[in-house]
């Protein structure tokens, strides 16, 4: 758990990496909520993750000149301007590993960069977004969007890899202010980005592509926004999503069959709920689900504010915030099923069953399983029958294609003999991918 605090005592462990009170701390528990360490760190901490070795990053805020990029051949070594954002791992014993400022020379006196999310990926990347005034040291040669678009701010995306050296980063945003407010991986090593703009400000950018789901500006003070990108940064589509009036993006998460899900805000009494969703009509929240092409599944509006959004192994999508409703909220039997702070807010968690953001419907998207894993020559693919006659795909570490086929039957062989020793990625399916991570010995 990350967060702020200005207090003495009770947040540092003995030993930790900070024991002096700070801005901010990090906290471990085991499954049985017994905290492991804790500790105070330089700066707001806004978002934290954590990757499949159990390292820990986390990102925010800073305006110390100090005890952030404390490791040698950081990546950013000094502050630009009057803050910067900050990404710090450590290790699964609370030891930092690296940390880095991200920020450049901001185009306002009092503008600074915030980190407002963060993810990782199967092969150990780090990803941080959020928001610049900085005309400079963000975006990297080559990437989608290397000038700085305008107004207050734009929005980021920046990828590091285990070690703390920078990918490869890259602006979004157009000519008023735009905010990255949450990213996300899938297991193909795609990345997503999910904001909010102002005022049409990408209509001149080009923030949408061709035939995405709402190539125009929906109207209001802000529209949210959902971008792709591939493991190099190229852009795969992006969209609005919003209606006539005021509408944010605030999270985003992906599930195991390549779906991505988008939570946020909404004013919009239109372009936000699918028919048959589970809420139709106007209410202060929506959840959105696209498949990896970009073609929305469903979506729907739900009582609530500000919220966040992630998934299960199993496909179902949860969704947490804070709420004012009185009703619409709490299902028969709920740990809490009425409002306890009438007339003013309460939290609220939500669990839908996947695509169809229906909260009474089961759905079982296992496509196929394979075995043996790790392999030394073939694999099999155990496929559902629909399965059957589509294309599967195997990608490396960088997200080059390296083999691809056919699933002919229920039971398909896969020839790995020609790739390298490592680690690829196997997926398969159509209008929903679902992808395995193979290790070839």
């Amino acid at each position: 758990m990350i967060g702020s605090t200005s207090s003495t005592s009770g947040i540092a462990t003995a030993g930790a990496h900070e024991t002096t009170v700070n801005d901010g701390f990090l906290v471990k528990f085991n499954s049985s909520g017994v905290r492991q360490w804790g500790t105070y760190f330089e700066g707001n901490g806004n978002a934290c993750t954590t990757d499949a070795s159990g390292n820990i990053y986390i990102v925010g805020l800073t305006n110390s000149t100090s005890g952030i990029a404390t490791t040698a051949g950081a990546h950013q070594t000094v502050m630009s301007g009057s803050g910067d954002a900050f990404l710090v791992k450590f290790n699964s014993s609370g030891v930092k590993q690296w940390g880095t400022y991200f920020g450049g020379a901001s185009s306002s006196a009092s503008g600074m960069e915030k980190g407002l999310s963060c993810a990782t990926d199967a092969l150990g990347n780090v990803y941080m977004v959020g928001q610049t005034p900085s005309t400079s040291g963000i975006a990297t040669a080559g990437a989608h969007q290397t000038i700085y678009g305008g107004s207050s701010c734009d929005a980021f995306l920046v990828k590091f890899n285990s070690s703390g050296v920078r990918q490869w980063g890259t602006y979004y945003g157009g000519p008023d202010e735009d905010i990255g407010y949450s990213c996300a991986t899938d297991a193909s090593g795609n990345v997503y980005l999910a904001g909010d703009t102002q005022q049409g400000s990408f209509t001149s950018s080009g923030m949408t592509t061709i035939g995405s789901h709402q190539s125009a500006y929906g109207g209001g003070y802000s529209d949210g926004f959902l971008v792709k990108f591939d493991y190099n940064g190229q852009r795969q589509w992006a969209t609005y999503y919003g209606g006539p009036n005021e509408d944010i993006g605030y999270s985003c998460a992906t599930d195991a069959s390549g779906n991505v899900y988008m939570s946020g805000g909404t004013q919009s009494t239109s372009g936000i709920a699918t028919s048959g969703a589970h809420q139709t009509t106007i209410n202060d929240a929506f959840l959105v689900c696209f498949n990896s092409s970009g073609v929305r599944q469903s979506g729907t509006y739900y009582g609530g504010i500000k919220n966040v959004c992630t998934t299960d192994a199993s496909g179902n999508v949860y969704m947490t915030g804070y709420t004012q409703s009185n009703s619409g909220i709490a299902t028969t039997g709920a740990h809490q099923a009425v409002n306890g702070n009438s007339g003013y807010s309460d939290a609220f968690l939500v669990k839908f069953n996947g695509i169809s953001l229906g909260i009474n419907e089961t759905i079982n998207d296992k496509l196929f399983s394979i075995y043996p894993n790790p392999a030394q020559s073939i694999v099999n693919v155990k496929a559902d029958a629909k399965l059957i006659g589509t294309v599967y795909t195997i990608y490396d570490n960088t997200g080059k294609v390296v083999l691809s086929g056919t699933i002919n039957a229920e039971n398909t062989s896969v020839e790995l003999g020609n790739l390298s020793v490592g680690i690829y990625l196997f997926s398969a399916g159509e209008n929903v991918q679902q992808t395995f991570k193979v290790i070839k010995e």
